[in-house]
């Protein structure tokens, strides 16, 4: 796995994204795509647990594991 530093990243993606628009083209990486990627997002399930009675079967962690599994075993993920 790798990773890269998020300002020169999104000025790639800007560069990209406006040059490509020149040619009347849309990028396929753009900086609203990456800002996407990027959002910090915090999901609390108690109230469907609560309010419809859902018992989630896996937590976080598990469910991540399984499917990491499952994309190697399918070929997806080295």
């Amino acid at each position: 796995m790798f990773s890269l530093p998020v300002t020169p990243t999104r000025l790639a993606f800007g560069l990209l994204e406006n040059a490509v628009s020149v040619l009347g083209w849309r990028s396929p990486l753009n900086r609203a795509m990456l800002d996407k990627y990027l959002k910090d997002v915090a999901v609390d399930g108690s109230k469907i647990q609560r309010e419809i009675g859902f018992i989630p079967q896996y937590n976080l962690a598990r469910g991540w594991q399984e499917m990491i599994q499952e994309m190697r075993r399918a070929g997806n993920l080295q």
